[in-house]
């Protein structure tokens, strides 16, 4: 019995952690950020005290240690929260309703995604990634700076040496310059000042691109601790190749290592396990679904829809159950994802993109045209088709006459399927009647420029 109730306990701790919603939640996500700014805060006033300093250089420093991160981090996602700004009518169903009073429930549709919104820049979903980047942010440099008040009794910024002892003999305790090496502290801040340049630089580009979420948050909390372990490496692996270290350039080289994040090495490590024949697939992004942006990418792999593979195959009720994104939406998000997930690779996709076929219905002017009769000698959508799919970049498809031919052939399909009522009001074309397109005259079965294909009249 005893056993049990501490299961349940146990049980609702843990839902408890896994509500972002919930009190305790809450509670232990200030707690990672109030703690640290406590604690230097309290540093800083002992060493004021101590050091005699002046009361407006420590409340300067505390702002530029404390508040301006502050502003820096939940400061933009409240001006990104208020202003973000994905409208339903960007992911709204094809119909054929020609305007928004057709539509049978437009304000449904309205409120149900003003609640995706709302859940995608929901603050309880930033909450802790935001708090754990502002905790490193103040310990770190609260840690650094209280070092160099400790050593020198001043703020000299940089003038605390990291020491790393190495000892052959355990019974020897005793820390000589020939067992120690020394990692100045000015190392450590030039890390950090490349961190916020790029972490800067970052947060201007999500901003502008609606692409601020939580994991972009949590991987810089961490990136703060990469950066650290990085300039230590680095400078250890100078100091073997050069005797004399110019001060400039182990300054410079911190500085890089925090401004440039270790995902550059990303593409180098990839090409390296594929020449070993190890396995570095992975899945096909959210963001290649027309309507998806990467809020709403982030919202979704909360609930494990992390790949186009995994939306093709899950049930739309489901996802509506677990996202509240509208079943319209989801349904023409699915349809592009059965495509693309057939296609199998980014390539294939831009490929087909580019005439026009963007989801699993457009593949029906595959159907509509293949095995019908060729208009003219050497014209069919076969020969057109492949010749337009074998054509690798954009500039070199806008010269080729068989692209532009497959894609009127789609466009007109698509133009049709929206106003079916214009077909009935096409004008009849002359019997003797041949139209040239491009070099090549082609017989003509419907008006040219409007629905002209390739099957003989």
């Amino acid at each position: 019995m005893a056993e049990e109730k501490l299961s349940n306990r146990f049980g609702a701790l843990s839902n408890a952690f896994n509500n972002n919603r919930s009190p305790l939640y809450i509670t232990v996500a200030l707690l990672f950020y109030l703690v640290p700014v406590v604690l230097i805060s309290l540093l800083f006033i002992n060493g004021a005290r101590e050091n005699a300093f002046d009361n407006q250089f420590i409340g300067l420093t505390w702002i530029v240690l404390v508040f301006m991160p502050l502003m820096l981090t939940f400061g933009v996602f409240i001006v990104y929260r208020a202003t973000y700004a994905t409208q339903s009518p960007l992911n709204a169903a094809h119909t054929s309703a020609h305007s928004p009073d057709d539509d049978p429930r437009p304000e449904e549709e309205k409120q149900q995604w003003s609640k995706v919104i709302n859940k995608a820049v929901d603050w309880h979903r930033f909450l802790m990634p935001l708090c754990l980047l502002n905790m490193f942010i103040t310990l770190i440099g609260g840690f650094l700076l209280n070092a160099d008040i400790s050593s020198t009794g001043d703020f000299w910024f940089g003038a605390y040496t990291l020491p790393l002892v190495f000892m052959n003999n355990i019974q020897d305790v005793s820390i000589t310059a020939e067992n120690t090496v020394g990692v100045p502290s000015s190392l450590f801040y030039l890390g950090l000042v490349g961190f916020m340049f790029q972490f800067l630089e970052s947060t201007r580009r999500r901003y502008v691109s609606r692409n601020l979420v939580p994991r972009f948050y949590l991987i810089s909390s961490f990136r703060i601790l990469q950066v650290l372990i990085g300039v230590v490496a680095v400078y250890l692996f100078l100091q073997i190749f050069i005797t004399e270290l110019p001060r400039e350039l182990a300054l410079l080289s911190a500085f890089l290592v925090g401004m440039f994040p270790l995902q550059i090495l990303s593409p180098v490590l990839d090409s390296t396990r594929a020449r070993l024949g190890m396995d570095v697939s992975k899945g096909l992004p959210l963001t290649l679904i027309n309507g998806v942006d990467s809020t709403l990418e982030s919202l979704l792999q909360e609930e494990n829809i992390d790949s186009v593979q995994i939306l093709a195959t899950t049930s739309i009720d489901d996802m509506h159950k677990r996202t509240a994104i509208p079943k319209a939406a989801l349904h023409n998000w699915q349809r592009q994802a059965l495509l693309f997930n057939v296609l199998g690779t980014e390539e294939l996709i831009h490929r087909f993109a580019r005439i026009g076929i963007n989801d699993f219905d457009d593949l029906a002017i595959l159907i509509t045209q293949t095995g019908a009769s060729p208009a003219a000698p050497g014209v069919n959508f076969e020969t057109d088709f492949t010749t337009a799919m074998r054509i690798r970049s954009d500039e070199e498809a806008m010269g080729a006459d068989a692209f532009w031919r497959v894609l009127i052939q789609v466009l007109i399909r698509e133009y049709l399927q929206e106003f079916p009522e214009a077909r009935q009001h096409l004008p009849a074309p002359a019997s003797n009647e041949v139209l040239a397109f491009a070099d090549e005259p082609v017989a003509a079965s419907e008006p040219v420029g409007l629905n002209t294909d390739y099957s003989a009249g």
